[in-house]
This record gives C-alpha cells, sequence and structure tokens, in this order.
C-alpha cells in the first residue's frame, strides 16, 4: 500500500515537473518579433541615411499578405526582390512631405537589412507612420534610432497600437 501511494505522488510530481517544463519551454520559445531601423543624419546631403534590419522570414510573410503576392521568398532573382522589398517599404514607412530613395538590400537567410535615404523635412517635428508587419505578427515591435553628428539622440517603439508618432528630428 506504502509503495502504490509513494509511485502515485511520484508520477504526480513528475507529471507536475513535466507541466512546469513544457509551460517554460512554451513560454521562452515564443517567437521574437524586432525590427530595427537606424536613421543617420548627413548634413552635407541634408537627407537621412536609413538602414532598416528585418528577420527575412518576417519580410517574406509581410510581403506576402501586404502585396497579396503569396509564398515570397527572397532567396535568388535579385532584381525582383529588391522591387517587393521596395513597395513594401515605400507602403508602410512614411514621413509626410519628404521623398524617399532606394539605395540597396543586403540579406542572408536570417535577417535583411534595407538601405534607403529619406530628404530632411523642413519641420523638426514629423509624423511618422512605420506600420509594416505588426498586422500579420502579434507582439511585432518596430525600434526606431535617430543619430546626429554620430550619437544616437532617440529611440522609439512603434507597434501595432503606436505606428504613427510624432517624431524629433532635430539636434
Amino acid at each position: 500500500m506504502k509503495f502504490h501511494i509513494l509511485l502515485m505522488l511520484k508520477s504526480k510530481i513528475h507529471l507536475s515537473v513535466l507541466g512546469v517544463l513544457l509551460f517554460v519551454n512554451s513560454a521562452f520559445s515564443h517567437p521574437f518579433y524586432v525590427s530595427l531601423l537606424e536613421m543617420h543624419y548627413n548634413e552635407n546631403s541634408n537627407r537621412w541615411e536609413c538602414a532598416m534590419r528585418i528577420f527575412t522570414d518576417d519580410l517574406e510573410l509581410g510581403i506576402s499578405n501586404s502585396l497579396k503576392t503569396p509564398g515570397v521568398s527572397l532567396e535568388g532573382k535579385e532584381a525582383q526582390n529588391d522591387s517587393l522589398v521596395w513597395v513594401f517599404v515605400q507602403k508602410h514607412f512614411e514621413i509626410p512631405g519628404s521623398k524617399m530613395t532606394w539605395i540597396g538590400r543586403e540579406g542572408d537567410p536570417d535577417a535583411q537589412w534595407i538601405y534607403f535615404e529619406v530628404s530632411a523635412p523642413e519641420a523638426q517635428l514629423v509624423e511618422l507612420r512605420w506600420d509594416g508587419l505588426a498586422r500579420w505578427l502579434p507582439g511585432q515591435k518596430n525600434v526606431l534610432h535617430i543619430h546626429r553628428d554620430r550619437k544616437l539622440i532617440r529611440t522609439y517603439l512603434y507597434d501595432a497600437k503606436k505606428s504613427i508618432q510624432t517624431v524629433d528630428l532635430g539636434g
């Protein structure tokens, strides 16, 4: 009888430990959705030099959904893929009154770096919109770093609830 009770208690302990381990594993293996945009002001050209980093699979999903182009793969076909990426960026990132210019893209299976320039708007305070990916990826966060004179001066966090923010581009 004692052996049966001990065996039953041991089984319950194992199941409890297993349940905790499964919960902890699922909590920590949840996908991490973060994109980064570094904006550096170039006084000589009066333009913002931008480098945007997005996880490759997230960008493929965003392009597929946003541009209604199912099954996008960013491997191979550079010119065609660059065109899709640029259309996606222009659709989901905007500083009103500024002109954006494509510079290029480089990437690997893990992440894509997208390079472009933005003409400096007249105003120091602008309504910057960055709404890509949050519609399709729950928990998506977009981090914006503003640099002047090679120094980080401001950081902004974008998500599904805050896709348009007043951003201070001043020094």
